[in-house]
């Protein structure tokens, strides 16, 4: 395997545990494991775990431009929009896992400064993601990032309770928001 897919394999990796446990709670012990790499394989791409970090940060803000790209390449009410976006989301976050940008503001007050840059930039681009999408169909700005910050939020503790409780929940959220979007 050559280089280039060996840190996008491990990207990746990191990204599942994030979602799982956490940026805190995963090693380069649980990747090389996985992976069958040694730590040394490892921390030759990305030499601190926090340079990982940050690249899984990339990797989630790239994700956000595509989707945003994808949802307005599609032909559907704007009103669709904002919800096709959670859909997308969704798609990616298994049922026992959480948003991994939700996992990194979790563990936010212990991470490298650095890194709670990156995580503050990736949360706005997805709170602007949102936030866009309502301003095809709401004018006001303001109201268009309150809004968004609402339903980002109702996503995600979505998510959370998902993980406790089952996935039923997904579906009633689903439906309270698109009767908010209305």
């Amino acid at each position: 395997m050559d280089m280039e897919n060996r840190k996008e394999q491990i990207i990746e990796r990191a990204l599942v545990h994030i979602k799982k446990r956490g940026y805190l709670s995963f090693s380069y012990d649980h990747l090389s494991k996985e992976l069958g790499l040694t730590k040394a394989s490892i921390h030759y791409h990305f030499e601190k775990k926090e340079s990982l970090g940050l690249a899984v940060c990339d990797r989630l803000e790239t994700g956000l431009d595509q989707m945003i790209l994808a949802i307005n390449g599609m032909h559907i009410d704007p009103k669709e929009k904002p919800m096709e976006f959670f859909r997308m989301r969704i798609s990616h976050i298994d049922v026992d896992e959480i948003c991994p940008i939700s996992a990194f503001q979790a563990d936010f007050p212990y991470l490298p400064e650095i890194l709670k840059q990156s995580v503050q930039d990736v949360t706005k681009k997805e709170l602007g993601c949102v936030a866009e999408l309502l301003q095809d169909v709401y004018k006001n700005k303001n109201k268009n990032e309150a809004k968004a910050i609402l339903l980002l939020s109702a996503m995600k503790g979505a998510l959370q309770y998902r993980r406790a409780v089952g996935g039923e929940i997904m579906e009633t959220i689903s439906y309270q928001l698109e009767e908010i979007l209305q």
